[in-house]
């Protein structure tokens, strides 16, 4: 399984616990699961090794499963999809939307991306986007990258 569909299931269960939410009270409710994600390269280097290839991979791979693999695990109804928005700022617009017009009573909204493969750091560093001091500053003045 791609460690992104990990990572985004054990967030969303932290993110109910955040709120106060217990996940097993959402069980077969409306809720709405949206993902950002872009980074097929999990499945794209497992396909690479035709021996890891199982009945498994595909469903463990793609990308567009993020946000399903929370709504199964947790039993959640509503609207649950992947989408590649890059930043993932349009989620919580989708989220929002999804509540305010009663499409679902709950949305959980988040994003995962993880850099596996040495492609994805060429790339951006041919794009001069990350940090030359290795660090993350997410929403700080001292960003720089």
């Amino acid at each position: 399984m791609d460690p992104q569909q990990r990572l985004f299931l054990e967030m969303a269960v932290e993110a109910l616990d955040d709120a106060g939410i217990a996940a097993a009270s959402l069980a077969g409710s409306d809720t709405a699961v949206y993902a950002g994600v872009s980074s097929p390269s999990y499945g794209v280097m497992q396909g690479l090794e035709e021996r890891t290839t199982d009945a498994y991979t595909m469903t463990g791979g793609a990308t567009s499963n993020v946000a399903n693999r929370v709504s199964y695990f947790l039993d959640l109804h509503g609207p649950s999809l992947a989408v590649d928005t890059a930043c993932s700022s349009a989620l919580v617009h989708h989220a929002c939307e999804a509540v305010r017009t009663g499409r679902c009573a709950v949305a959980l909204a988040g994003g995962v991306h993880l850099l596996l493969s040495p492609f994805e750091f060429l790339g951006f560093a041919k794009a001069s986007m990350p940090s030359p001091t290795g660090y993350c500053h997410t929403f700080s003045a001292a960003a720089d990258g």
